[in-house]
């Protein structure tokens, strides 16, 4: 009996304490300071054999990120490629990943 209510009391601590922990996470260091608009990827293959295949991906944001801002790479898929800023639209960025495959 003495063991039961032990635990009982045990479990309500531990659970009260997690809790009180996790709401104490700020969630404004987790915001980023700027906001993806849109972003998709499409696959490709090059057509001929050894012309290779990969992934687009493209990055809209709703404004320009502040001058402080860089965003340079994206990950996908367990790979990673360097984004590009779109010249004529400094709110598009593009990588593209490149596959092993169709060599």
């Amino acid at each position: 009996m003495k063991k039961s209510t032990f635990f009982k009391i045990f479990t309500i601590v531990a659970i009260v304490i997690t809790v009180l922990c996790c709401s104490s996470l700020n969630q404004e260091d987790i915001t980023p300071p700027f906001e993806i608009k849109t972003a998709y990827f499409s696959h490709y293959v090059g057509g001929v054999a050894g012309g290779g295949t990969g992934i687009n991906l493209v990055l809209e944001l709703t404004n320009p990120p502040g001058e402080n801002i860089t965003i340079d790479s994206i990950f996908h898929k367990n790979r990673s490629a360097k984004l590009d800023l779109n010249q004529m639209n400094n709110r598009i960025y593009s990588a593209s990943i490149f596959l092993d495959q169709n060599s």
